[in-house]
């Protein structure tokens, strides 16, 4: 989690971070409060096996998707001030 706000600031420029923190912020807090609810829903209608086996699924498509889609900011030519 500490590491979650720090990456935010690596990517697009220094004069929009407020709205990337804002909507960083407002993803997690949705998933934090929609995920419980899903995941019981689940584990009520299909079992605990079904509950680990989505959340096993969604961390490996999450990691697939990371590392085919996310450009390491870090090393980017940096951008010219305008």
């Amino acid at each position: 989690m500490m590491s979650a706000q720090n990456i935010v600031f690596e990517f697009g420029h220094r004069d929009d971070m407020a709205m990337r923190l804002a909507l960083s912020n407002t993803a997690e807090s949705a998933m934090a409060a929609l995920g419980p609810l899903l995941g019981g829903f689940i584990a009520a209608s299909l079992g605990y096996p079904a509950v680990f086996t989505a959340a096993v699924a969604c961390e490996a498509i999450a990691l697939v998707l990371l590392l085919t889609l996310v450009k390491e900011p870090r090393n980017r030519r940096p951008r010219e001030p305008t």
